[in-house]
């Protein structure tokens, strides 16, 4: 990519800029607790090594019926059970938390 400005006396100046990606070499999940409560919400955290990596995080839940997660890592528990959430990097790379989700009255 090539960046050119143009002052307003017609002087031009340019700089190429080459935009690296930087994989994630490892994620990791970490939660505050490993249990939701039916009806209740949970954030979920990604943690991608090395620190600056570029790579974006894509959630899953092994069972909807249990368990919700929603594009920013928010779990919310639909039903009482146990549930794996993925984390998955564009890399590639691959985490996991297993949550129960227990009863609203608990």
């Amino acid at each position: 990519m090539t960046i050119t400005a143009t002052s307003d006396s017609g002087k031009k100046a340019s700089v190429k800029l080459k935009v690296v990606s930087i994989p994630a070499t490892k994620v990791r999940v970490t939660a505050p607790t490993r249990r939701v409560k039916v009806g209740k919400a949970l954030q979920l955290s990604a943690t991608l090594t090395p620190a600056n990596s570029t790579d974006s995080v894509t959630w899953k839940s092994s069972n909807k019926k249990i368990a919700r997660v929603s594009k920013t890592g928010k779990v919310t528990g639909v039903k009482v059970g146990t549930v794996v959430i993925t984390a998955r990097t564009s890399s590639g790379k691959v985490a996991r938390i297993k949550l129960k989700v227990v009863p609203a009255s608990q």
